[in-house]
């Protein structure tokens, strides 16, 4: 594992290294060469970028060439019809759903998703321990980092708390430990998924 404690103080795509899938999607964005990091997990971006992919597994025949031509003509894709898609494949109302009617097809695409999801909530949990380790904060169980939580992907996404969770844990472990609280806020007008408040 890389030292976590370098993160802030290097570039976003040295801190995750994006695939060439990564790169498509940002070029197909209104605002290509910005935000590449956020647009490997944000809710904003996370719908375009499952499309992205699914079409590429279409291409390079991963599913069968039906629902990969049905893929292709498709031209937007949100966060929550992918969500919605990955709780349930074989909802008669969801949009991926109807274009993937190939039991294996739906089964490889919940991967991909599931996959992503992984990445996402491992992305987000580097991110925010890099923060807490680079503070020095939190070395004491009565002064805790406090971490705010907000944004529908990071409550309501398929699995991402749970698998979030797993890697924030591993990485604020043994001579990294650091105490942690979470606090929701809901309703608020914070931008993001999750903002760290360091409690001084």
């Amino acid at each position: 594992h890389r030292d976590l404690h370098s993160f802030p103080t290097r570039r976003s795509s040295d801190l995750a290294p994006r695939t060439d899938l990564d790169i498509i999607f940002d070029n197909s964005t209104v605002d290509p060469g910005n935000y590449m990091f956020e647009k490997m997990f944000s809710g904003g971006y996370f719908g375009g970028l499952c499309l992205t992919v699914l079409k590429a597994a279409g291409r390079e025949g991963v599913l069968t060439e039906e629902t990969g031509e049905r893929l292709s003509g498709l031209n937007n894709l949100s966060t929550n019809e992918v969500n919605e898609f990955v709780i349930n494949p074989f909802s008669e109302t969801n949009l991926l759903c109807g274009l993937i009617r190939d039991k294996k097809d739906k089964d490889n695409c919940s991967e991909i998703v599931n996959s992503l999801i992984g990445r996402a909530a491992k992305l987000v949990a580097a991110n925010l321990a890099a923060v807490i380790l680079h503070s020095g904060k939190g070395m004491s169980e009565n002064r805790p980092v406090l971490i705010t939580v907000e944004g529908t992907t990071f409550n309501k996404m398929y699995n991402l708390q749970k698998e979030f969770k797993g890697y924030f844990d591993n990485y604020l472990s043994g001579q990294r430990k650091r105490y942690v609280e979470f606090a929701g806020v809901p309703q608020s007008g914070l931008v993001g998924a999750a903002l760290a408040a360091l409690i001084l």
